[in-house]
């Protein structure tokens, strides 16, 4: 099982999601913990579905404050 934890920036935009989309499949990840997310939770269920992680756990931030996702595969 891999697994990593990633201070995040930028989420939004396309080259996060290339990073994380390469990140995942260079080192096979299975559980992955992103920090200091700051989008709100329905923008968050549509960024999660791109990474290839089937399960999910969001707490969202408040403000401009805290944001943390847990996102794994059930199958690794």
């Amino acid at each position: 099982m891999n697994v990593m934890c990633l201070n995040c920036r930028g989420i939004r935009g396309n080259r996060f999601s290339k990073l994380m989309n390469d990140l995942v499949q260079e080192y096979h990840l299975s559980l992955c913990f992103l920090l200091e997310m700051h989008a709100s939770f329905v923008k968050a269920e549509a960024i999660v579905r791109r990474f290839g992680f089937d399960s999910h756990h969001i707490e969202g931030s408040n403000g401009q404050l805290g944001g943390l996702w847990c996102l794994w595969k059930s199958r690794f």
